[in-house]
Order: C-alpha cells, then sequence, then structure tokens
C-alpha cells in the first residue's frame, strides 16, 4: 500500500486476551519492525470488542474522514 500511495491505518485487535503489557509489547515490537520499511508509520489502534477500548478513537478518527465527503441520494 505505502508503494502505491494507498491510506490505511492498522488496528490491533483482541488486546483483552493478552496477558498484562503483553499487548503493548507486541504493537511496539510491530511498529519497530515496519520501522525498517516505513519513514512513517500508519496511524494504528489498538482495540478490544469486549472491554471497548479503543472504539471511541477509532470511531472519531473515522468520523473525522468522512467528514470530508457528502453522501447522495438517487
Amino acid at each position: 500500500m505505502g508503494k502505491w500511495e494507498i491510506p490505511f491505518v492498522i488496528v490491533f485487535t483482541k488486546a483483552d486476551k493478552n496477558k498484562p503489557g503483553a499487548t503493548d509489547r507486541n504493537v511496539k515490537a510491530f511498529l519497530e519492525g515496519m520501522k525498517e520499511y516505513w519513514e512513517d508509520l500508519p496511524t494504528y489502534f489498538v482495540t478490544s470488542a469486549l472491554s471497548k477500548e479503543g472504539r471511541e478513537a477509532m470511531l472519531s478518527y473515522l468520523g473525522s474522514l468522512n467528514q470530508g465527503y457528502k453522501i447522495t441520494g438517487n
């Protein structure tokens, strides 16, 4: 996606399934690996459906993206 400049975000899911601190370590390791190939890292969210972690931040971000678009009917 970077090669073709396609915008995207990363969503790390099931944050509630890990032991405390494991999610943070895993996300950090993943992003560190991406830095080998990416100058600027994409936006990312850590989420959990059970605890609702990251939900508001992700919905707010998506809402801000959608403000530039207008839905038209037939």
